[in-house]
């Protein structure tokens, strides 16, 4: 394979990443906003313990995988532009 064509393929990938990352970053956003209406909808009852709303805990455990998967995404993102860059040197 020449560096030009690695570089493409690279060029490719980085570009596929870089649009999962903001498709991820939304769908984050999205449920961070749902999460805060949650929040701000919970209401304490009378013996004082917080309510427990399954939809709400869902929220947040979904919330943080996708934090772990865009944190992924973007530690493979800076490999790839690493790489990418020592192909340009």
């Amino acid at each position: 394979m020449t560096a030009g064509n690695e570089l493409e393929r690279l060029t490719e990938a980085v570009d596929r990443l870089i649009v999962r990352l903001y498709s991820l970053k939304e769908e984050r956003d999205s449920l961070a906003g749902r999460v805060h209406e949650l929040e701000n909808g919970a209401s304490a009852p009378p013996d004082g313990t917080i309510a427990r709303d399954e939809g709400y805990n869902l929220l947040r455990i979904h919330s943080a995988r996708l934090l772990r998967e865009r944190e992924e995404l973007r530690s493979r993102l800076a490999g790839v532009l690493e790489k990418l860059e020592s192909i340009q040197h």
